[in-house]
């Protein structure tokens, strides 16, 4: 029974690896595809051979490497976008600014007093 699910599971990698050569499949099944190859490679990894991570670690089928390569950039490119758009919108201190606040932090902490004018 075991062989039996471990020979399906062969062929479902490869055919989600398939999906990597098709630029269609690529936009829509990418990161779906990325996330079951890492669950796969991750499941028992410390027990025994892993059949998933040995599989990736001889492909060679360069359509299939540069669609993973290029739905993983994908991913990393919209995640880096999404963090500048919201990071943006906070005002950058300047280091005026910074030096500023720490001195006025620093005369309420140890209660220094205020300098009068003379005028």
């Amino acid at each position: 029974m075991m062989s039996y699910i471990c020979r399906i599971m062969n062929d479902v990698i490869n055919l989600i690896l398939q999906l990597m050569k098709v630029p269609a499949s690529r936009v829509t099944h990418g990161q779906d595809v990325v996330v079951l190859l890492t669950l796969l490679v991750s499941y028992k990894k410390y027990e025994a051979a892993n059949p998933y991570s040995v599989k990736l670690s001889i492909l060679d089928d360069e359509l299939e490497l540069h669609g993973l390569g290029q739905v993983i950039a994908s991913g990393l490119t919209h995640a880096c976008r999404e963090f500048t758009i919201q990071h943006s919108t906070e005002q950058p201190a300047g280091w005026l600014t910074s030096i500023t606040s720490m001195v006025s932090e620093s005369n309420k902490k140890y209660n220094f007093p205020a300098k009068r004018s003379a005028f």
